[in-house]
């Protein structure tokens, strides 16, 4: 069975993503991800671990080795969540057949997401 450290490294390189750009997402130091790596650090805080799996596009589960590589699903892809999103605007006729999401909608879809869900939380607090 891999190392948590193994399985961080290894995950990181599946994702192509640097070291200063996890530890940005996980709101720690380059160095602190490095001695995740490195095993130095071997207990690190849940809500660190949460947040690494998070920016590893897995799961905290996986990273703990508590499933094996390939038993769980896959983190969802930009373009998987697109697909999705066409369906689910197709199925509500909003698109009709033929129709894509392009980029400046997704990313109007996006905003007005962003507004709603702001929307909510204030009239929620």
């Amino acid at each position: 069975m891999a190392e948590l450290k193994d399985l961080i490294r290894a995950q990181r390189a599946k994702c192509g993503r640097t070291l200063e750009e996890i530890a940005k997402e996980v709101g720690v130091s380059k160095a602190t991800v490095q001695r995740w790596e490195s095993g130095e650090i071997k207990d690190m805080r849940r809500d660190k671990l949460v947040l690494l799996a998070k920016a590893l596009r897995t799961t905290p589960a996986y990273l703990m080795g508590w499933v094996e590589p390939g038993t769980e699903q896959d983190a969802p892809t930009r373009e998987s969540v697109t697909a999705m999103l066409e369906k689910l605007l197709r199925d509500m006729g909003y698109l009709h057949d033929g129709e894509g999401l392009t980029p400046e909608l997704l990313n109007s879809i996006g905003i007005a997401v962003q507004t709603a869900i702001e929307l909510y939380r204030k009239q929620h607090q």
